[in-house]
C-alpha cells in the first residue's frame, strides 16, 4: 500500500454524482494481411480510470493543492485512497492536475482524474 495517506481533513472519497470509471483496454492488437487480428494481454490487471468531483471550501482547496503540489510531486507519487463504488483503500494516482471551479457560495467543485493502480 502506498507510504502517502490522502488528507483526513478532505471528502473520503469522490462523489457518485457524475462519477465515471472505465478500465484501460489491457489488449494489444496487431492487424494481419490475412485473417483476423492476433491479440494479447498486455497486463493482468489492467488500472481503472476515474473522473469525479469533491466540494471544499476555500481551506480545503488549498490542502488539496498542497496535497497535489508538494506531497505527490504533482502527481508523480502514489497515495491511497478509499475506491468511490467500493469505498476500499486502494492506491492511486493523479493522471491530471485538479481542476476547480468555483460553486458561488465559497465552495469549490473540484475535479479531479485519478488511476487506480
Amino acid at each position: 500500500m502506498a507510504a502517502i495517506a490522502w488528507p483526513d481533513d478532505l471528502p473520503v472519497t469522490l462523489t457518485i454524482a457524475g462519477l465515471r470509471g472505465q478500465y484501460k483496454d489491457p489488449v494489444i492488437r496487431t492487424d494481419m494481411d490475412m485473417g483476423p487480428a492476433k491479440t494479447r494481454r498486455r497486463y493482468t490487471r489492467p488500472p481503472k480510470q476515474y473522473s469525479g468531483t469533491i466540494v471544499v471550501d476555500e481551506a480545503g482547496r488549498q490542502r488539496l493543492e498542497y496535497f497535489y503540489r508538494i506531497t505527490t510531486g504533482y502527481g508523480a507519487l502514489r497515495f491511497a485512497f478509499a475506491n468511490p463504488q467500493t469505498l476500499e483503500l486502494r492506491e492511486y494516482r493523479f493522471t491530471a492536475p485538479p481542476d476547480e471551479s468555483g460553486t458561488g457560495d465559497g465552495l469549490y467543485a473540484v475535479s479531479l482524474r485519478l488511476e487506480e493502480l
